[in-house]
């Protein structure tokens, strides 16, 4: 195709690399890329589509030009070093490089996004086109994502917005009935946009009086209510008239009960007494009254007498006066039988089955596993709306057994072919415009239950009043597990904590908030989250995240909103990932990048070089944490390699102090206490080819000359990923770790398998284990948080991945 070059009187062999390049930027905008009909077409699938065609497309041609064999690879050339970054801004969605907007689709969301609205994107009728093909399973939601240079989650999203416009423009009532079912409550917001009434109109319906009934009784609690219905639970407090007192609740219990008891006591007196013989006779007779003999008639007088005689008598009256005076039986006491709970395994199984991602599966939307027949497929297909050859860049394999390969163009596709979603998933790079955070929910069975609960976050978040710091002793022995829940399929990779609120990222780059028992996630990222961080004020809540995709993004709880707030282009070391976050002043914070340590500044969203690391004190696959010293915020602390470094920004020039460990160890974490009394270091020792030894190291502030403590024991620490370990913000000394309980000997040579637990250890008490958290946990290794407000320590992956015990001191 190269030789075909309208230029003819050109040796393309001997074409300069400005002429390459224009031609390849000519065919990344021309008809290639809808395939046009060519059996060998000039691309190839690639997740990286630009990037790894360009290099391609490049090393093939450096077989044949001269310019490649006399001054290297044509790929590395000045002429073509602005297409190569050109290339991996689009493939990253970057908004920076004009040329990328340039060779990005017409209809891409970025691209768009710059000079419209995010509802004009998806009101245009190609992205119609692809939300009805995903809507019949026509399409892979993946893969439409991945043509639209969206997320998954933001397609899910669109989909059900655009399935609820058709559904209501062909006024279908019996799919309305249906999804009211499913989701058996309707919040205010869906109630009034529904145009089922007013706010007020809603407070009034039977089914809300009846929650709101049962929040006062306690049958309950005002966040589960406040969680379906979609506001705070302040509003529920208040409108239900406040939760009555346990012995108010018994007292109305005992009060119904002695009604129900008298009024069958006056039933048995009055209305229910059993006739006589005597009484059951004479109405007989008087049945028969006319047809009676004048012997029956004569009997009859004389038993109407009689009965007139004993009810002069008035034998009822001393007998109710008997039972006055005779003694009364006390009620039996009935013995409530507990039901045993669900055993840990099969609890966790449920829980995790209502999270588990629905990518794979994604309610219908799979083009390869959800079609019943072969006949099904090919409907969908002919019915198909969107172009043949949109997705049809996007890797696959055919894995069906019988399968002869007879597709000779990219756009013929099979119903047994199948896509790598978590490929898919680390390719759909998050668009680097401000989002809506409902777009951004993870793809679940309780996808409509978390944006109702984001609706109640937000009302939360209008009411929410500062707290001060905590600093006091702690009774480590009234620590007891308050909430224990399974909030992602996913590892946890971070935590914190701000009023009731606990917010935490994952590795799979989501970040999700938990209040009470209930939780949602959004996918802001997609790479590994490495830090969460809490940004609260009077009536505002917002989290800033970090991940290895190399973005910081800010989530306004309260605008339901995400915005980016740094970029990986904006470094000067090219693309990597921001390995950890930590906040310097109100506005600044210091990320650690790798290669370079940076500081931004959130309202000027501008980044600026700190210090630039040689290449060999890179940081490659792992990560830990940066910490910035509590008294002077001028001086910072993190790992690479065996060492600590400790910098002072004011002197970035040159290396403060540098702690190092043995050469068998490397350094896992560092950190000063949240007075910056102590830092402690974190080393992970080889003790042979296949063991290691987690060891705390803490020195007295700045002073690394000789270490306070080196804490091997007595009991083996097992540090958290990033950290180490974590600094109790009550008592300065304090730090908790993982650690191994002791063996348990239960007889007979028989020992129960040791379990980890969370110790609280005293860095100025010779190392002393002076507390211990081991309920509902069970792990290898947890994350641990601390409260910063209130006595609460939070552990996630307490049961596994995805695990969040909360314990708080009674």
């Amino acid at each position: 195709m190269f030789c075909q070059l309208d230029n003819k009187d050109m040796d393309p062999f001997l074409a300069q690399p400005h002429v390459v390049r224009d031609f390849l930027i000519s065919k990344f905008q021309g008809n290639e890329m809808t395939v046009g009909g060519q059996n060998e077409p000039l691309f190839r699938r690639a997740y990286n589509f630009y990037s790894d065609n360009l290099a391609r497309i490049c090393k093939d041609l450096d077989w044949h030009l001269k310019a490649s064999w006399i001054e290297g690879p044509l790929k590395d050339c000045k002429e073509m070093e602005q297409l190569v970054k050109t290339a991996l801004s689009c493939d990253e969605r970057l908004l920076s490089d004009d040329l990328a907007l340039k060779l990005s689709p017409y209809y891409t969301y970025s691209k768009f996004r710059m000079d419209y609205s995010e509802d004009a994107f998806w009101e245009r009728q190609f992205i119609k086109d692809v939300l009805r093909d995903v809507s019949s399973k026509a399409l892979n939601v993946s893969v439409a994502a991945s043509g639209l240079g969206v997320t998954a989650e933001m397609i899910y999203y669109a989909v059900k917005r655009w399935e609820e416009v058709e559904q209501e423009e062909s006024n279908n009532p019996e799919q309305e009935d249906n999804e009211e079912q499913e989701s058996f409550s309707v919040s205010v917001k869906e109630y009034v946009s529904m145009g089922y009434g007013s706010k007020v109109q809603f407070w009034k319906e039977q089914s809300t009086l009846d929650m709101l009934e049962d929040v006062r009784n306690r049958n309950t609690s005002a966040g589960e209510v406040a969680a379906q219905l979609g506001v705070s639970r302040r509003e529920v407090l208040n409108r239900c008239g406040g939760v009555k007192e346990e012995a108010e609740i018994e007292a109305e219990k005992t009060l119904v009960m002695m009604k129900k008891m008298k009024k069958k006591a006056e039933q048995d007196m009055n209305g229910n007494k059993k006739p006589t013989q005597l009484e059951m006779q004479i109405k007989m007779a008087e049945k028969d009254q006319e047809t009676l003999s004048n012997y029956e008639k004569m009997r009859l007088k004389n038993m109407k007498e009689r009965q007139a005689l004993v009810e002069s008598l008035d034998f009822e009256e001393d007998k109710r006066e008997m039972r006055t005076l005779a003694p009364k039986n006390q009620p039996r006491k009935v013995q409530v039988v507990q039901l045993r709970e669900k055993s840990a395994r099969v609890k966790r199984r449920s829980e995790v089955q209502q999270l588990k991602q629905q990518i794979t599966e994604t309610g219908d939307f799979s083009l390869s596993n959800q079609k019943s027949s072969k006949a099904l497929w090919v409907e969908n297909q002919e019915q198909r709306s969107s172009p043949k050859w949109f997705g049809c860049w996007v890797p696959r394999v055919n894995k069906s057994t019988s399968y002869k390969r007879t597709q000779v163009r990219v756009t013929d596709i099979d119903m047994h072919d199948v896509y790598d979603e978590e490929a898919l998933c680390r390719s759909n790079n998050i668009p680097q415009v401000e989002l809506f955070a409902p777009a951004l929910l993870e793809i679940t069975s309780n996808h409509h239950k978390s944006e109702v609960l984001m609706d109640s976050i937000t009302a939360e978040t209008k009411q929410i009043e500062e707290e001060q710091k905590l600093s006091t002793k702690v009774d480590w022995n009234k620590f007891e597990l308050v909430q224990d829940s399974i909030v992602s399929t996913s590892q946890l990779t971070s935590l914190d904590s701000y009023g009731d609120f606990i917010c935490y990222g994952t590795q799979s780059g989501g970040v999700g908030l938990s209040l009470g028992s209930n939780s949602f996630t959004l996918r802001p990222h997609n790479r590994p989250v490495t830090r969460t961080v809490f940004m609260g004020s009077k009536s505002t809540l917002r989290i800033l995240s970090a991940g290895l995709d190399g973005t910081v993004r800010m989530t306004d709880l309260g605008q339901q909103s995400v915005c980016l707030e740094y970029s990986w282009d904006q470094s000067y070391q090219g693309k990597q990932g921001v390995h950890w976050v930590e906040k310097r002043g109100i506005y600044s914070f210091i990320l650690d990048c790798g290669a370079e340590i940076n500081q931004i500044d959130i309202r000027s969203k501008e980044a600026v070089s700190l210090i630039q690391l040689p290449d060999e004190e890179k940081i490659q696959d792992t990560f830990t944490n940066l910490s910035v010293n509590p008294s002077n915020k001028n001086l910072i602390s993190f790992c690479r390699g065996q060492s600590v470094q400790i910098w002072d920004l004011r002197r970035a020039s040159k290396l403060l102090h540098k702690v190092t460990s043995p050469s068998t160890s490397h350094m896992v974490g560092t950190g000063w206490s949240v007075g910056g009394t102590y830092l402690v270091t974190c080393q992970r020792r080889a003790v042979d080819r296949y063991n290691v030894m987690d060891v705390p190291v803490v020195y007295p502030g700045l002073d690394v000359s000789q270490p306070l403590l080196t804490w091997e024991g007595p009991r083996q620490s097992t540090f958290s990923p990033s950290t180490g370990v974590t600094w109790c913000p009550w008592e300065e000394s304090l730090f908790l770790t993982t650690s191994e309980q002791p063996v348990v000997n239960v007889g007979g040579g028989l020992q129960l398998e040791p379990k980890q637990a969370v110790i609280a250890v005293d860095c100025n008490n010779r190392g002393k284990v002076v507390g211990e958290i081991s309920s509902g946990l069970d792990n290898s290794n947890y994350l641990v948080h601390c409260h910063k407000t209130r006595q609460v320590v939070v552990v996630g992956n307490s049961k596994g991945k995805g695990g969040l015990a909360v314990f708080a001191a009674t």
